[in-house]
């Protein structure tokens, strides 16, 4: 929900990604209604340990092949130190982040896509108990659910739908590690709804002729997770955490190899599968 600071004519809204609370300002008030549509289920009440963005509108053209201002465009990432956190550019915008502070300053195009970007590096830094993952979470009745990763057309947002209203989200997940065991969270990417679920198993998926599931080993389940974490790339000490709770992570979650229909019965097989 927008709120307007009316003292220095800045706009705000704030919005809770996981556990981590975000609040992003701004005189353009047509990007915080854009951000407002895109993670409206995620709204959350101003917090004194928000992260927050200040977002400046520059009079840069968007991208030729961009649909609408809230539609994904990946840009090249480059990122270099700064006192107390990091300067990040792409061909259109460019991000100061300081990490002492807990503030970043973003400018670029009015849409979307600038703020994507650099979320897709800072939030893996900023989450300090676990990783986010490329992943549709998929919660039961109970709480319990799986995750359901791989690469751009492996079938996330396919599974997700054939979950019938059990989808948490369809893209990105985060994954909590604790005494509890492993925790998915759902993040606003891109069909999403708040909500969480004690992780039963992590599937690996593709699409096939008919729906065959087989156990990995915790080797080759690391080795296949490595690709689909987001890494926070650009700290050293935060990477070496990373590794450790993907290790855990590993060892802890069985992991399947999934090769599926996309068909109505598929959630039926899974649930049967993995108990």
């Amino acid at each position: 929900m927008l709120e307007v600071a009316e003292e220095r004519g800045i706009s705000q809204a704030s919005f809770a990604f996981g556990e981590i609370h975000l609040r992003f300002e701004s005189v353009d008030r047509t990007w915080l209604s854009c951000l407002d549509r895109r993670y409206r289920n995620f709204s959350s009440e101003p917090r004194s340990e928000s992260f927050v963005f200040s977002f400046e509108p520059a009079s840069i053209a968007l991208p030729a092949n961009l649909l609408t201002p809230l539609a994904p465009y990946l840009e090249a990432v480059h990122c270099a130190p700064a006192p107390h956190g990091y300067r990040v550019r792409t061909e259109t915008s460019s991000c100061e982040i300081d990490l002492r502070s807990r503030r970043a300053i973003l400018r670029g195009p009015s849409a979307m896509y600038p703020l994507d970007n650099v979320l897709r590096h800072l939030l893996p830094l900023l989450w300090k108990e676990g990783l986010l993952v490329h992943c549709a979470l998929v919660a039961d009745n109970e709480g319990k659910g799986v995750v359901a990763c791989g690469p751009s057309g492996a079938g996330k947002s396919t599974i997700a739908r054939l979950a019938h209203g059990r989808a948490l989200s369809d893209e990105l997940a985060a994954v909590r590690l604790g005494s509890g065991g492993a925790l998915g969270i759902a993040l606003p990417f891109w069909e999403s709804r708040p909500g969480n679920a004690r992780l039963r198993a992590v599937l690996h998926l593709r699409h096939g002729a008919r729906n065959r599931i087989e156990r990995l080993h915790p080797g080759e389940a690391l080795r296949r997770l490595t690709s689909q974490v987001l890494w926070p790339v650009w700290d050293e000490t935060a990477m070496a955490r990373s590794f450790t709770y993907l290790t855990e992570l590993a060892e802890t979650v069985p992991a399947f190899d999934l090769s599926f229909a996309p068909t109505g019965d598929v959630w039926d097989f899974i649930d049967k599968e993995v108990s």
